[in-house]
């Protein structure tokens, strides 16, 4: 009976586990993240994506996920989709493991910079 226990438990876990793109945006709280061809979609629960909001989903979520070489979701992907609760307003990032392995090589206003260069308004 122990073992039985302990095998479901730990099924169970790893089955909710999760990737690291999910944990690693997980303080947003997204409402959805979903693949259509080599676009990803990642809706979040504000009703207006900000510019700082952006830039700390990607600087903070994105990217460390690039850095540490954990980018498995992200493979195939050309741009990510941050957008609002109603899916009609937000950023596309292009190119989005290159941009990150770029801007992990920036400091500041340059990483920044870079990273407006590689974005447009949805």
């Amino acid at each position: 009976m122990n073992k039985y226990l302990m095998s479901l438990l730990f099924v169970s876990f790893f089955s909710h586990a999760g990737t690291a793109l999910d944990s690693a945006l997980k303080p947003w709280s997204p409402t959805q993240i979903e693949r259509n061809g080599d676009v990803l979609h990642i809706v979040l629960p504000q009703a207006k994506v900000t510019d700082g909001i952006f830039k700390s989903v990607v600087k903070m979520g994105l990217c460390p996920v690039v850095w540490e070489g954990k980018a498995d979701d992200l493979k195939g992907v050309a741009e990510v989709a941050l957008l609002n609760q109603f899916g009609k307003q937000g950023y596309v990032v292009e190119e989005v493991a290159s941009t990150c392995t770029e801007m992990g090589k920036l400091t500041g206003a340059e990483s920044d910079t870079y990273l407006l260069g590689k974005t447009r308004l949805y």
